[in-house]
């Protein structure tokens, strides 16, 4: 068995020796596995720690969202969160290019009427916000409005092109 020391928190060491965080580069694991398993730990801990701000934060960004839109569109806003429209935009585009087509481009324009809906309240309504829901709802639709707008754009035989010039690639 090699001289080194074990660094990891106790509950993760199988060597029983010194326990800890590396103080400094020069002090190494026992072996690679216990550092990996360490490591790893480390970056779940702190993922349920930011998974449960964001969370709390979404709420609040959605609640308000979906006050707002209460506010404004009465028991209609609930339909905000059903796909509400996926049906009548297939049964608008189903002579041109099929049912089947016609239906998930309704699916990929509707999925995200929350995302939509959010944009629309902080447009009328930006002093209702903190900068943090401000951030975490853009991140929000940032992160699922636009693979459900390439995809609708696609199926409708229309092409996904860099116009604003900003180095958009495109995965194959």
């Amino acid at each position: 068995m090699s001289s080194f020391h074990c660094h990891a928190p106790a509950k993760f060491c199988k060597t029983g020796v010194s326990h800890g965080p590396p103080r400094n580069r020069r002090q190494i694991w026992n072996n690679f596995e216990d550092w990996y398993e360490w490591k790893l730990r480390q970056a779940a801990e702190l993922r349920n720690q930011e998974n449960t701000r964001a969370s709390e934060v979404t709420v609040t960004f959605r609640e308000k969202t979906k006050t707002i839109f209460s506010e404004l569109a009465g028991e209609r806003a609930s339909r905000l969160t059903i796909n509400g429209s996926q049906g009548i935009i297939a049964e608008a585009l189903k002579d041109e290019i099929g049912l089947e087509v016609a239906d998930d481009i309704g699916f990929h324009l509707s999925d995200w009427a929350e995302n939509a809906a959010f944009l629309v309240a902080l447009h009328l309504f930006p002093e209702r916000f903190t900068a943090e829901e401000i951030r975490d709802g853009v991140l929000a639709v940032l992160t699922h409005v636009p693979n459900h707008l390439a995809a609708a754009s696609h199926l409708a035989g229309w092409p996904i092109r860099d116009v604003f010039n900003v180095g958009l690639k495109l995965d194959e």
